[in-house]
């Protein structure tokens, strides 16, 4: 028979979480529910509501206009595709912290 692992003291396990997760498969208790929620709210689709739509409109159009002024004044090169890149994830990240903190 394969020895149960004990769990240590102050620390849950979350049914069916990969080890690879926490590095044990172990949470501790005091941070499960707080794990527990961001995953809920991060993987959860939040529909728009009030004036929300309009402020992501000004946020895409905001960073729109420096990535055409990065296209314009910056030379074909990784760097500018990288700065490309981190202006869609930093529009992605402000659009994201408006639908998952109101």
């Amino acid at each position: 028979m394969a020895e149960e692992a004990v769990r240590p003291k102050n620390r849950l396990i979350i049914e069916g979480l990969p080890t690879w997760v926490t590095g044990s498969g172990w949470v501790e208790a005091r941070y499960q529910e707080a794990f527990m929620y961001n995953v809920e709210n991060n993987f959860t689709y939040h529909p728009p509501k009030g004036n929300q739509p309009q402020r992501y409109t000004a946020l895409r159009d905001i960073f729109k206009g420096v990535a055409l002024v990065v296209l314009v004044e910056c030379p074909d090169s990784r760097e500018r595709s990288l700065a490309l890149t981190k202006l869609e994830e930093a529009v992605m990240w402000a659009n994201a912290a408006i639908a998952r903190n109101e």
